[in-house]
């Protein structure tokens, strides 16, 4: 038998068996966010919630590009989300 780890959603604090990790970017991006871990451990409720709330999504993304910009790379590599 294969125990499932229990997590925590990163946007409420639930505990429970969370879906894989959510991509902070995606598409050409993708690849990125998972290298440096720009991803996030949500529900199921929250992860619906980040697709609907735009600002709450951007303040994500804002948080991220900021990190890639001091210990990876440049403003052009990502759309600016500062």
């Amino acid at each position: 038998m294969k125990w499932k780890q229990i997590e925590e959603c990163e946007i409420c604090g639930i505990e429970g068996v969370l879906p894989p990790p959510h991509h902070i970017f995606n598409a050409a991006n993708k690849a990125r966010s998972e290298k440096y871990g720009y991803m996030l451990k949500l529900c199921g409720e929250c992860h619906r919630l980040v697709h609907k709330d735009y600002i709450l999504w951007n303040k994500y993304k804002a948080k991220c590009q900021r990190d890639y910009e001091e210990n990876h790379g440049s403003r052009e590599d990502y759309k600016t989300y500062l």
